[in-house]
């Protein structure tokens, strides 16, 4: 149904101001027809807007319900097992083997902090999935981290705006 559907925002701090406005407008629209806007974000909205680089009306519409989620270092007793189930499913993509793990591997796992979540424990495995043979040590994940990082740091992705009648049709 096109009066319906729902939007995923991540890292909305990262919007356009130009991006801003035409979420603005969807916000608009939404009273209009039945439109969920979920987004997300690693910092505090809050500064960006007293600084003018954030919608104080578009940060208002989207505060109104808000989910702190703590990070994957707060979470520590959850790594092994993260770690695990990312192995399984990259394995699974890339139709192979789970390699087996050095017993050092699990423990820098544990050890390095996670600045990126998820998404960078996640890359980091496929990424040494990708570039790696046999079992899998502390330097393969060390070498992954860093190798991640610099893809990301050097990642120009600007945020792509598509009108809302193309992703409905």
């Amino acid at each position: 149904n096109a009066s319906r559907g729902a939007l995923f925002l991540t890292d909305v701090d990262r919007l356009s101001p130009a991006s801003q406005q035409v979420v603005m407008r969807l916000l608009r629209l939404r009273r209009h027809r039945r439109i969920a806007i979920v987004a997300s974000t690693s910092v505090d909205l809050r500064p960006l807007v007293s600084a003018g680089t954030f919608n104080g009306e578009l940060f208002a519409n989207l505060s109104s319900l808000r989910l702190q989620i703590p990070s994957l270092r707060e979470r520590a007793q959850d790594i092994p097992l993260l770690t695990h189930q990312f192995l399984q499913a990259e394995a699974t993509r890339q139709v192979r083997a789970v390699p087996s793990l050095d017993p050092g591997f699990l423990a820098a796992v544990n050890d390095y902090t996670w600045p990126g979540n998820l998404d960078q424990l996640r890359c980091a495995i496929g990424w040494m999935l990708e570039h790696r043979e046999g079992p899998l040590g502390a330097a393969d994940l060390h070498a992954a981290i860093a190798e991640v990082r610099a893809e990301v740091e050097s990642a120009e992705t600007p945020v792509r705006m598509v009108p809302l009648d193309h992703v409905v049709r």
